[in-house]
């Protein structure tokens, strides 16, 4: 049986068409790797299978999949997209 962790933070949602705050709670491997992603705030226009990024309070970067209409997120990237590290360099 795996362990988590749980932290919890305000970080930024970056959504299509807009970015917003938001309260979070990450549950994550003991290893520290991401897994899930309760939005304790979740914006109601967020659409599920909607593909957005977090940005949280410590500047790290998910990229997460909305989980129907529940405030959980499944994290699918860490870090940059292959787009934005490209234009990063």
């Amino acid at each position: 049986m795996s362990e988590f962790v749980i932290s919890t933070g305000t970080g930024l949602l970056v959504m299509t068409n807009r970015e917003v705050p938001i309260h979070y709670r990450l549950h994550a491997h003991i290893g520290g790797r991401a897994v899930m992603i309760e939005l304790l705030d979740r914006p109601l226009d967020l659409a599920s299978d909607e593909h957005v990024r977090l940005v949280l309070d410590g500047g790290r970067e998910l990229r997460c999949q909305v989980l129907d209409d529940t405030p959980m997120c499944t994290v699918v990237g860490d870090g940059l997209s292959d787009e934005n590290a490209s234009a990063a360099r």
